[in-house]
């Protein structure tokens, strides 16, 4: 997900309006979702019997 959204950002993508094509560039400002949703997404450990269970600690 992280390297689709990185591409969508320094690529984006180009859509046909009639004659003409326009790019569009992404920007992310903001993900949203329970602490083991967010873990996987971003590789980290997933078990919370470890002594690290949340992104802040």
């Amino acid at each position: 997900l992280i390297n689709e959204i990185n591409k969508l950002q320094i690529n984006g993508i180009t859509i046909n309006i009639g004659n003409s094509e326009k790019k569009i560039n992404f920007a992310l400002m903001n993900i949203l979702g329970d602490n083991l949703g967010l873990h996987a997404i971003f590789g980290l450990n997933t078990s919370f019997n470890s002594n690290y269970s949340c992104r802040i600690c």
